[in-house]
Parts: C-alpha cells; sequence; structure tokens
C-alpha cells in the first residue's frame, strides 16, 4: 500500500517530546530531540542542512519501497500515533517536505521478497518507480547487487557515507575498488536493532553471585575468559530425565545458527575479510583465528535450538543467565519479562582487545539501496541525505532514550553500555558476501563444533571463485 506525506501541516504541532507551548522544535533549530547538546553558532558551523544548498522540488514525489510492519517499523503512519519511533519519523518527514516543498511516498510490504522481486522486474523493464529501497542485506539487497540491479552509491551527489548518519564501518569496510551498493543508516531505524548483543538476567546474576557485569565492561576487563569462568558447569537437568532440553537450565541461551558463532567470533577481534589493492581478501585459515575458533567452541555450550521461541523462553523463565541475539529479538519480545536484565556486549578475546564489536545481523531490515535505473541522481541523493541526517537528529534520539534505553535497558548503566555497543557495530565485505559460504562456516564452526582448518581448505577455491565474481561485477 502506498501513503504519500506532503507539507501541509503545521510543523509546529509535529513536536515528540520536549517541546511545549512557545517553545523551539528540534527540526528549526538542529538540536537532536532529548540530546543536551546545542547546535553550534551559525556563523562559524551551520546546521548542515544548510551546507546542502537551498532546494524546491516543487511538490515531486520522492518514492521508497521497503519492508515494514509494526515490530520492525521503517516507514511512518499517514498520522501520529503516541508511538514514539513512529511519530519521530513522522516529524523527520514533515520538515523535509516542508522545508523542500516535496512528497514522499512508502510502499510497504512484510516480506524481503516481495520488494526483491518487485526491484528486480523494475529494473529488467528498465522501469524506475522507486528512488530508493530499505529491505534485508541478506536474502535480499545483496542478490540484486550479484545481479547487477544496483546503482553505485558513490556516484550519487550530496551522500556523504562516512558521516555517522551512515553506517561507517560499512564505508571503511564494504566497499570494492571505490564502489559500493549497500550502506545502512539512520534513514532506517532497523540499523539500531541489527547489532548482536547479550542479555543477562539480573535476579539470576545476583543468585550466583556474579560481579557487577556492567563494571567488567566499562573496566575493559569483559572477555572470554570471564564469560567462561561464569557460564562453566552451570546446566542443570531439572526434570531429572538424564538428558538436557528445553525444560532444563541453561549456561547461554540463544539460537544455534552461524550468526551466533560470528557475532562471537568478531567480538573476539577477528576479522571475516579484509580489503587489500585487488578488492578484497578472505584469510581466515590462519593460527591466530584457528584459536580462537578453538576457544569459542570450548565456552559456548552447544545449545541445539534453532527455534527461537524456545530460546526466548528458556531465559525470560529465568533458565539461563545469558541470552545472545540481535537487539530486534530483545526489543520485540523482552520488554514484558518480569525479572529485570540488563545489556552488555559479547565479551573481547581479552583485555589487550582494545574495543567490543557488535557484529550486525544482514537479515535484519535495515539495509539501503538505489535500483540501477535511478533516472533523477541529483534528486535521490539529495533526498537520502537530507533523510539520513533528519532521521540522525530526531529519530535516533527518539529510539535510543525513549525506546531502547527507558523500555528495554531498565536502567542508566545499560544504556551507557548501549551507547558503547551502537559507536562499535562491525560489518565486513565477507559478512555481506559470505564468499564460498566461509562466513557461514566459521559460525557453524563454533557453534556445532566443527574442524576449522580442513574445512576452510575444502572452501579455498568457492571462496576465490566468489571473490571474482564479485569483483566482476563491480569493474
Amino acid at each position: 500500500m502506498k501513503h504519500t506525506f506532503w507539507f501541509c501541516l503545521c510543523i509546529g504541532a509535529l513536536l515528540l517530546i520536549g517541546c511545549g507551548e512557545g517553545e523551539t522544535s528540534a527540526v528549526e533549530t538542529g538540536t537532536a530531540i532529548g540530546s543536551t547538546d546545542s547546535v553550534a553558532d551559525e556563523t562559524t558551523e551551520p546546521y548542515y542542512l544548510d551546507t546542502l544548498g537551498e532546494k524546491d522540488f516543487n511538490d515531486a514525489v520522492f518514492s521508497v519501497i521497503g519492508v515494514d510492519y509494526a515490530e520492525r517499523r521503517n516507514f511512518p503512519d499517514a498520522e501520529t500515533s503516541g508511538e514514539v519511533v513512529n511519530d519521530a519519523l513522522t516529524e523527520r518527514d514533515n520538515s523535509i517536505i516542508e522545508r523542500y516543498h516535496v512528497g514522499i511516498e512508502y510502499t510497504k510490504y512484510e516480506n524481503a521478497s516481495d520488494v526483491t522481486s518487485l526491484i528486480r522486474k523494475e529494473v529488467l523493464a528498465d522501469e524506475n518507480s522507486w528512488h530508493m529501497v530499505i529491505s534485508s542485506i541478506s536474502g535480499s539487497l545483496i542478490n540484486l547487487m550479484n545481479e547487477n540491479i544496483l546503482y553505485d552509491l558513490t556516484e550519487l551527489p550530496y551522500l556523504d557515507l562516512s558521516a555517522n548518519w551512515w553506517s561507517s564501518p560499512m564505508y571503511e569496510k564494504t566497499q570494492i575498488n571505490g564502489h559500493m551498493y549497500i550502506t545502512m543508516g539512520d534513514i532506517s531505524p532497523q540499523k539500531y536493532y541489527a547489532p548482536y548483543v547479550l542479555a543477562y538476567n539480573k535476579m539470576l546474576a545476583e543468585n550466583y553471585n556474579f560481579p557487577d557485569l556492567y563494571e567488567l565492561v566499562l573496566g575493559g576487563k569483559w572477555t572470554l575468559d570471564a564469560f567462561a569462568s561464569l557460564t562453566k558447569d552451570m546446566e542443570q537437568d531439572l526434570n531429572g530425565d538424564g538428558k538436557m532440553d528445553e525444560t532444563d537450565f541453561w549456561s547461554y541461551s540463544h539460537v544455534n545458527t552461524s550468526i551466533t558463532g560470528c557475532a562471537h567470533f568478531v567480538g573476539a577481534g577477528a576479522s571475516l575479510a579484509d580489503s587489500n589493492e585487488n578488492g578484497v581478501s578472505v584469510n581466515l585459515n590462519t593460527e591466530k583465528n584457528a584459536g580462537i575458533v578453538a576457544r569459542l567452541q570450548d565456552i559456548l555450550v552447544p545449545v541445539k535450538y534453532q527455534d527461537m521461541n524456545i530460546t526466548n523462553n528458556i531465559f525470560m523463565e529465568d533458565r539461563a543467565p545469558f541470552y545472545g541475539n540481535s537487539l530486534s529479538n530483545i526489543i520485540a519480545n523482552f520488554r514484558e519479562m518480569k525479572s529485570d536484565f540488563g545489556i552488555i556486549p559479547v565479551p573481547k578475546y581479552d583485555e589487550a582487545q582494545e574495543n567490543y564489536y557488535a557484529y550486525i545481523n544482514t537479515w535484519c531490515l535495515g539495509g539501503i539501496a538505489v535500483p540501477l535505473t535511478c533516472s533523477d541522481p541529483e534528486m535521490t541523493g539529495f533526498m537520502m541525505e537530507a533523510l539520513c541526517y533528519q532521521s540522525y537528529e530526531l529519530v535516533r534520539p527518539a529510539l535510543c532514550e525513549n525506546l531502547l534505553k527507558q523500555k528495554v535497558s531498565r536502567d542508566e548503566a545499560s544504556a551507557q553500555i548501549l551507547d558503547l555497543i551502537l559507536d562499535n557495530t562491525y560489518l565486513d565485505l565477507n559478512g555481506l558476501y559470505n564468499f564460498g559460504t566461509s562466513c557461514t562456516f566459521v559460525g557453524e564452526c563454533i557453534v556445532n563444533e566443527k574442524e576449522f582448518v580442513s574445512g576452510l581448505e575444502k572452501l579455498e577455491k568457492m571462496i576465490h571463485a566468489d571473490i571474482e565474481k564479485v569483483l566482476e561485477t563491480v569493474q
């Protein structure tokens, strides 16, 4: 379905939070809602949208197609509703609509496959119904990229893909020979739902005399050794049937998929791929990586459940102190959990590792792309940059301050750590392309205890062949 927002609404009626009668809108001042930072004096640092120059699109329509539904929102409803993300998106759109005299039209689908099929059909017919696409990277946008159906984002004017409102990790790690076809940004709220994190049950942490986990994280001491010491020999056969099943007590509840394994691999400071002068290099079969995989195999209990509902219930019913998944799953499912929980990053390898890293789940619905048949790069680039920046000003603080930090993470320390997680997300080229299934293989090695070195040796030809295919695509 489609709906279009026009600039006839009074912007003063769209204030989301913090603005009373006689106060000035964050849109007018350029100040992020929920932020204590003020905009610098105009004489020294002009508001960013002013630096893009004046535009009047004379009511032309900027059209976006993508995946959107209540639990995975990317687009606003036609009206404000009191729901924080929806209303922030509405305010964002109306500020852009009024400023640039433009319409914004959304075509929404609940399934990424529908979006993929429609974009493929449009491009093959040399038609251009949509300026921008929002969908999952895996299973959707990456397929379109491999079919030469996406536009090179680096060729669009106005886009600053290295800026904070886009995904700087993707800009740094997923370009090939200067080309980039997929990114993530604040223009989609799902950017903040994608990082893989851990949740821990505060009641169980107290019962088992855990140290202050927030203090460990902030002190740089949340390591694999620390995690192992807390989870070792914790499993309990509660029903006494002689086997561990979904009714028993586990140390760590997670979905037994390669994403969990990759998240811990990356969290331990390993890279799935590197860029080089030829575009990309996958050099996974190293002594260091083999050591990381072996260490993770020792620590991670081989939970055999791929049903997310089972792993969710184990944690929500106080039968595991730790839980691992993307933030999107925690947001969607744990808000009504009776026991308090905290959010922390995946552990580092050791204290010498400088940063924590949060692996981006590419199945989340926050990938951004432009169809190859883009007929107006000027308008497309300008509108994408303006909307993404205004999302950074309005949607990010509304989402983080009002949804994640207040409704989900439940305390100030966890909110501080959430900032640390969001500032250290990770995705590289192999996370995007899964060359020769090597990314999947690494994750499965960890959660299913496969043999790492010999397994990678068998994949070498496939890895190189896939890299060559991608390099040919981006020439």
